[in-house]
């Protein structure tokens, strides 16, 4: 792992966070982008939006997905203060996305991280 480097469906949670503390500098930025390890989070993303094919079939594997209070607190043991919040469509062009009158849609940020969610955190000392 490098820095920027983007990763994607992380079996090993917590070697992958500790790893990240490891190699992160005191002050450096940790960005993160994912789905909240819920019902309705599988319901939404998985059941829902795959079986529609809103979503590629086969796309999200539930078992991989992390709460964010996890996150945090597996942050946190690494020194890196992580600050969530939700995103969730915006409405009309997400309704409009979905009549295929966009190929966009801006995702706004929410206090609600039970479905998608991002963080930014900062390792301490910087």
């Amino acid at each position: 792992m490098v820095a920027g480097e983007i990763l994607e469906h992380v079996g090993d949670l917590d070697a992958v966070v500790g790893e990240i503390g490891r190699i992160l500098r005191p002050g450096g930025v940790l960005v993160i982008d994912t789905l909240a390890d819920t019902r309705l989070c599988k319901l939404l993303m998985v059941t829902i939006a795959e079986r529609a094919r809103v979503a590629p079939y086969g796309i999200h594997d539930p078992a991989l997905f992390v709460g964010p209070d996890r996150l945090v607190r597996l942050c946190a043991q690494q020194g890196i203060a992580l600050d969530v919040h939700g995103l969730r469509p915006a409405l009309g062009q997400g309704i409009a996305w979905l009549a295929k009158r966009r190929t966009d849609v801006a995702m706004l940020p929410t206090r609600f991280t039970n479905v998608v969610y991002q963080g930014v955190g900062v390792k301490a000392g910087g």
